[in-house]
């Protein structure tokens, strides 16, 4: 025992030695590209109040985790070299972002809240429908957006099978023509009011007409989408009686506003708090901003599968490609003593990839991008390691896959 217990030591101070090796040699090779592992806590501060904004995006009834693969040029270069052995990598998964999700509650059980964009239905096969409804009630968000993909599916599918699952719908544009009013039911709201470090938080949610066509809206019998930004001051104004100090609004449109590929940088901060680049003003997200009345909203949470948040002028965007691959986060600060949130404190941090693995010397799971300047310099590291990995970490905590989500699969 004491022998294998050496042996385990001996292991690990290789691994660490290894790794401080390799960070040295390589001293402007960017590490840690869309993962989060170390935790440092932080100080309480009564004055100010933190909310930690997390959101996942365009799940598409992606319950199973999938292969990274590696790019075929360096295949076919270093495929027959002996010296490597190519790690099997694989991202998102529900049982495995249960984990990240899960971890971000643990760190930030008063402070965080949890929305999803919508689109949580793979409509091409509606066998997954009832397993998704149950890991979403399993992971208790605090908003979902109800968009007209997932109504699409909810009117001809799974109303039956919905109604039995607690998931907090939301939509505030989308009447039902009997009611005149936003469609609702045990399970569906036009918005919602939370409390998240002792603040009122409210939430709005709308759907883009321009993303329904003539042929969308013939599956879409019974209801109306309403002008999102009609939708969204009557939604506000109902939240501002009820005393919300901070607005959230989720939206389903479509845009191409990006953030920049990762850069020459050394830690997971100060690659957060980019300006987006939107490539014109009639894109769909510049024009609601453009309607909405100055500092109206707190935040706009984007259903677009686009990789990067960051701003466009001083508000906040968040984003992300979905898939359940990848998580987005936000930092906020609200000082009591002024009623008012602290805009140049607020951090956007870059997407959390849902690794199951990382590499050692690198600490994440990235394999690069075709365009990103970052790509050749981590594969000499990387190949110095002989491609060794690890257990991902996010927040100080291993990441594993749930076990009461993997028995819903």
């Amino acid at each position: 025992m004491k022998n294998w217990q050496k042996l385990k030591v001996s292991r690990v101070f290789l691994l660490l030695l290894v790794t401080h090796l390799l960070s040295c040699t390589f001293t402007k090779v960017p590490t840690q590209i869309y993962s989060h592992p170390a935790w440092k806590g932080e100080d309480e501060d009564h004055y100010l109040k933190k909310v930690v904004l997390v959101s996942t995006h365009f799940f598409q009834g992606n319950l199973n985790p999938k292969k990274e693969e590696f790019p075929d040029q360096f295949v076919k270069l270093h495929g027959d070299d002996k010296r490597f052995k190519f790690p099997k990598l694989e991202v998102g998964g529900a049982a495995v972002l249960s984990s990240y999700l899960r971890i971000f509650q643990k760190r930030y059980p008063k402070q965080s809240i949890l929305l999803d964009t919508g689109n949580i239905f793979d409509h091409f096969d509606d066998s997954n429908s009832e397993k998704t409804l149950r890991f979403y009630e399993k992971i208790k968000f605090d908003g979902v957006l109800y968009t007209h993909r997932d109504l699409t599916t909810y009117l001809k599918n799974t109303k039956n099978n919905e109604a039995s699952f607690k998931v907090p719908f939301l939509n505030s544009n989308i009447i039902d023509l009997k009611t005149g009013e936003p469609f609702a039911d045990q399970n569906h709201a036009p918005y919602k009011l939370i409390k998240v470090s002792g603040l009122k938080v409210g939430i709005i949610a709308v759907t883009s007409l321009e993303t329904l066509n003539s042929e969308k809206r013939k599956n879409l019998s019974g209801v109306y989408f309403e002008d999102p930004i009609l939708s969204f001051l009557k939604a506000k104004k109902a939240l501002a009686r009820k005393g919300a100090q901070l607005i959230f609004l989720m939206a389903h449109l479509n845009s191409h506003c990006k953030a920049p590929y990762p850069k020459e940088s050394k830690t997971f901060a100060s690659r957060a708090n980019y300006q987006l680049s939107c490539g014109g003003k009639s894109d769909e997200l510049m024009t609601l901003i453009r309607r909405l009345p100055p500092h109206s909203v707190d935040a706009i949470v984007l259903s677009k599968g686009t990789l990067g948040s960051g701003y466009i002028g001083d508000l906040p965007v968040i984003q992300g490609p979905g898939k359940g691959q990848y998580i987005s986060r936000v930092d906020f600060y609200y000082d009591i003593g002024e009623a008012k949130l602290i805009r140049e404190k607020t951090l956007v941090h870059p997407p959390v990839k849902v690794c199951h693995s990382f590499f050692l010397p690198t600490q994440d799971c990235y394999l690069g991008d075709r365009n990103s300047p970052v790509k050749i310099n981590r594969w000499d590291m990387l190949k110095e390691s002989s491609f060794q990995v690890m257990p991902a970490k996010f927040l100080g905590h291993e990441v594993s896959a749930q076990p009461d989500i993997q028995s819903l699969l």
